[in-house]
């Protein structure tokens, strides 16, 4: 079996780089906790699906891998640079990420970012920010800070 850190490299190059929606799924645990820092999370595998039917379709992503390490729990630290181009607009924008791996998948993927630089950029609908952005987060019951 792959170690957690071949696990996210694999799902980073091979799955969201070629732009396989399917294969990203494939990758992620049923019980999947994702959350884009500081939008609301995405919780099971459905969810998931549900976030990036919402993202709309992009054109062009690409995550590059600046550095990866792995600790003895085996949890995953990326630091990127990721792009990509929807409706026309292309956004850069570094990000680090935190993966927990269990079993082969993905049980928990925490990315962080500048959100203005992205929000700014236009290329989400306010119907979007309205159903993922910080103001969803406040209104989700689970959260912490809710």
């Amino acid at each position: 079996m792959a170690t957690p850190l071949e696990t996210v490299r694999t799902f980073i190059e091979e799955k969201i780089n070629k732009n396989d929606p399917a294969g990203i799924l494939s990758m992620l645990s049923e019980d999947i906790y994702y959350q884009n820092m500081p939008l609301k999370p995405a919780r099971g595998i459905a969810e998931m699906a549900e976030f990036i039917a919402d993202m709309g379709e992009i054109q062009d992503m690409t995550l590059k891998i600046h550095h990866i390490a792995e600790n003895a729990d085996g949890v995953v630290f990326t630091e990127r640079s990721d792009s990509w181009t929807m409706n026309g607009v292309k956004v850069v924008c570094p990000f680090v990420g935190v993966f927990q791996v269990r079993d082969g998948k993905i049980v928990s993927w925490k990315d962080y970012f500048d959100l203005d630089q992205w929000a700014s950029s236009g290329q989400h609908s306010p119907e979007f920010w309205a159903k993922w952005g910080p103001e969803a987060l406040k209104k989700d019951p689970a959260h912490v800070g809710a």
